[in-house]
């Protein structure tokens, strides 16, 4: 899920329920694609795109 009310974007992990802003999500360079991980769990989360539209 993400929320952009406060100006701010957060996201939170589908995987272990973790929930912060954007920015504390590691970003892992693979193959020339940044993908974002979960920094409690390290869930991989997919590219940024995808991290916005399907986090839960």
């Amino acid at each position: 899920m993400h929320d952009e009310s406060a100006g701010s974007l957060s996201l939170q992990c589908p995987a272990c329920g973790w929930s912060g802003a954007a920015e504390d999500f590691d970003q892992v360079r693979v193959a020339g694609t940044v993908l974002i991980h979960c920094p409690s769990c390290d869930a991989n989360l997919g590219d940024r795109d995808h991290a916005l539209a399907h986090a839960a």
